[in-house]
């Protein structure tokens, strides 16, 4: 949505769904290059902690292209991809908790799921399970 809200500010009627289309493409290749590794050390508490650089030549360029919020979409992306994988860049697929802006937790995305269920056939609600009170249904 950051980088559709960017490129409707930039393009306006220049087909800002096509361009942020083509952005996402093209940096969804480029976090998953073992080439690019933005990312430096620096010392935490006596540890040596690993953070992407800000200087970063690539990220610069689409800070000053895109925005802060577009760029942080992809630090965050770079983010999560290191977490799973130090030595390449894989991706991991994870359920988003987009309430939270986090990792949903087992238990929203079973809720979540018996909400779903339990609305596709009330007759089922509390008959085979029961369904938490909490509602979370727009939070995933």
């Amino acid at each position: 949505m950051k980088i559709l809200f960017a490129c409707n500010l930039k393009y306006r009627d220049n087909d800002p769904e096509g361009k942020a289309a083509r952005l996402v493409s093209y940096w969804q290749e480029e976090i998953q290059k073992p080439s690019w590794r933005p990312f430096t050390n620096i010392q935490v508490d006596e540890e040596d902690k690993e953070v992407i650089d800000d200087n970063d030549p690539r990220l610069s360029k689409l800070r000053l292209d895109y925005g802060d919020s577009v760029c942080n979409v992809v630090k965050d992306a770079l983010r999560g991809l290191n977490e799973y994988s130090t030595r390449g860049q894989h991706v991991m697929n994870e359920v988003w908790n987009f309430r939270g802006g986090q990792k949903a937790t087992m238990t929203e995305v079973i809720t979540c799921i018996l909400e779903q269920l339990s609305a596709a056939d009330p007759g089922l609600r509390g008959q085979e399970f029961k369904v938490p009170p909490k509602n979370c249904s727009n939070s995933i």
